[in-house]
């Protein structure tokens, strides 16, 4: 006999599977435990077994452990994993977590609960071959996240652990993230995407007008110049105007990292609200300290003609002009010559 496609099966199948007796036998224990009084809970381990990506609920660590039940998958609504070029089995957040604790990167703690819709006698009246129990049974599960492990490198964006630590902290950090773009491009969809320069204090506001500018800039002409300005790794200060370097706290984040505060009991109190770790939604990378900042400087000025990206540009040279030092030597000839 094999499987049927429909998931569907009548008694008799279910007896020829061994199933009916199985639903004996938990009727049996759970008799047990009500009648007397025990609360019906018990420890269990999760467990996916190499070449699939189902997760099994085992009664014992493995390898000598028997299988209790298939777990049912934890699906997230809206969640697609082409959005993120993940694959589809990850879609199922229990099956990442398994996979990250099979590989050392997470705890789980994992407890199996039956709630009863009525007592001993009352369960003791159902027969094996009704459709429904009259308890249902409940995982709880904790999750700890293991430090260092949990934060090394992403070196392989195709290696299943490094995938499913990517869709479990997307899943963690849910509240935190943008969603995914729709990537049905049109213009509507273009202009979404394009964000204006933060705003500034007015104090700083009046400093942003460089000297040997003639034309003066517009409130959002100063913001979008110290926008670009920041992003080269300078700021203006709010005191004389001057253009002095970026702080630590100023500085733009790095391309693809978003910043929040750390999980969990590793900072408390004061530390906590400065503390930030940081998270790559294209990698899944995880950090407890700030990523390096990009090699290249620099950002995208994309406002609609007419609205002085050239006035904008001309008082960004202003302001970050090059050491004189780090110019190559200039050279003059009359005569050029093309070979």
């Amino acid at each position: 006999m094999t499987l049927n496609k429909g998931n569907i099966y009548d008694d008799d199948q279910a007896r020829d599977y061994g199933w009916l007796e199985d639903e004996r036998q938990l009727r049996r224990v759970v008799l047990e435990h009500l009648e007397r009084g025990r609360p019906i809970e018990r420890r269990v381990w999760l467990h996916k077994y190499q070449g699939t990506n189902s997760v099994h609920v085992i009664d014992r660590p493995f390898p000598n452990a028997n299988q209790l039940l298939l777990a049912p998958k934890l699906l997230q609504d809206s969640f697609d994993p082409n959005d993120y070029d993940l694959p589809l089995w990850c879609a199922d957040v229990l099956a990442a977590a398994v996979e990250l604790e099979q590989h050392g990167r997470v705890h789980l703690e994992t407890h199996l609960r039956i709630q009863t819709s009525g007592n001993a006698s009352t369960l003791a009246q159902t027969t094996p071959t009704e459709s429904e129990f009259p308890f249902t049974l409940h995982l709880h599960l904790k999750l700890f996240l293991k430090s260092p492990s949990i934060f090394q490198p992403i070196r392989d964006l195709t290696d299943n652990t490094d995938v499913a630590q990517h869709r479990l902290l997307l899943y963690i950090l849910r509240g935190q993230l943008e969603p995914p773009a729709d990537f049905h491009v049109n213009l509507s969809h273009f202009y979404g995407c394009l964000k204006p320069a933060p705003l500034i204090p007015v104090q700083l506001q009046k400093h942003i007008q460089p000297d040997g500018l003639k034309s003066d800039l517009l409130p959002f002409q100063r913001r979008s110049v110290l926008w670009m300005l920041q992003h080269e790794g300078k700021t203006i200060s709010h005191e004389d105007g001057k253009v002095i370097p970026l702080s630590e706290e100023q500085k733009p984040s790095p391309m693809f990292w978003v910043s929040f505060p750390p999980l969990g009991a590793l900072s408390k109190g004061k530390d906590r609200e400065k503390d930030k770790w940081w998270f790559n939604v294209v990698t899944g990378e995880l950090l407890p300290t700030r990523p390096p900042d990009d090699k290249v400087m620099g950002g995208l000025l994309a406002e609609e003609p007419g609205l002085g990206k050239t006035v904008e540009s001309i008082a960004l040279v202003l302001y970050n002009t090059p050491d004189p030092s780090t110019l190559p030597p200039s050279s003059w000839s009359d005569v050029a010559e093309l070979e």
